[in-house]
């Protein structure tokens, strides 16, 4: 059993027959050569080689896949069973709910937001200029899409980082 991926002839994979000469895929070529095969190599085995699943084995592909899947699902699962804190949490402000950490920062004066926008113009500028420089064939719309989708699984743990203690918001429903 190997964890190297195989073409339609049980050969390993020759990835160079399917790439242009910039590194770019080439369907053309995918489709004359063979689709890819990938072996499946349990997480760990005892051989010394095989120690460790490797990045293009199966395995690899599913565990990848299913923690997608796991982050989606807690998502969701919070969302759904959670509604009725989430949504009284997200109207009320912090003044209202006044917690020893909303209470120690009160000292402090507040970062204006349009600081963070400039932050994240000046970031923004910045990766597109190094999509758009250097050879990594990324249109600026994936780029948008990647980083939305990053702020989609980030923006609730965020939100649940600054939030008051979990005690608070279910002693409210009991």
């Amino acid at each position: 059993m190997s964890w190297k991926p195989y073409d339609n002839t049980g050969l390993e994979y020759q990835v160079h027959r399917i790439l242009n000469q910039d590194g770019t895929f080439n369907i053309g070529r995918y489709k004359t050569y063979s689709p890819l095969f990938l072996s499946f190599v349990p997480p760990f085995q005892s051989a010394p080689r095989l120690s460790m699943t490797p990045a293009s084995s199966t395995s690899f592909a599913i565990a990848y896949g299913l923690s997608f899947a796991s982050i989606t699902a807690t998502i969701v699962h919070s969302i759904l069973y959670f509604w009725k804190p989430i949504r009284v949490h997200l109207r009320r402000s912090l003044r209202e709910q006044p917690d020893i950490h909303a209470k120690l920062m009160s000292n402090y004066r507040q970062v204006p937001e349009w600081w963070y926008a400039i932050v994240f113009a000046i970031n923004f500028v910045f990766a597109c200029l190094s999509v758009q420089l250097w050879p990594t064939h990324l249109p600026i719309w994936a780029l948008v899409i990647g980083l939305s989708i990053g702020t989609q699984y980030y923006s609730p743990f965020v939100s649940a980082a600054d939030g008051p203690p979990s005690h608070c918001i279910y002693c409210a429903y009991r």
